[in-house]
């Protein structure tokens, strides 16, 4: 069976050690809260991170595998990474979900919710 490939946003929760203790899933950025998410975007911030997740697989085989993006008020990244943080050659983000978060980045910081 072919694989299909979708694509979520995370906003990823850390604990003091860097490690991942919670994922908030959503399709569409407009659906976080503005706090959330302007945290998240904050370069400097350790307990949030924004990432765009790929799913590859399909129902009978199940999943191929997953690869992230991150991205902060600056942009998203311009290739995926494993869950090792390997770069995942040829992968690239779809340029709608950079467009989307160059929006929503823009208007963050013109409320001032960051510099």
């Amino acid at each position: 069976m072919r694989n299909r490939v979708t694509y979520e946003w995370s906003i990823e929760h850390h604990d003091c050690h860097g490690d991942i203790v919670d994922n908030d899933f959503d399709d569409q950025l407009w659906r976080y809260d503005v706090n959330e998410l302007a945290a998240a975007l904050d370069p400097d911030n350790k307990h949030r991170r924004l990432a765009l997740i790929r799913h590859e697989g399909n129902e009978v085989e199940g999943s191929a595998g997953r690869a992230y993006a991150y991205g902060d008020h600056n942009g998203l990244a311009e290739y995926y990474e494993d869950a090792l943080m390997i770069d995942v050659e040829g992968k690239r983000p779809p340029k709608r979900y950079a467009a989307e978060l160059a929006r929503h980045s823009k208007l963050i910081k013109q409320a001032g919710w960051i510099e």
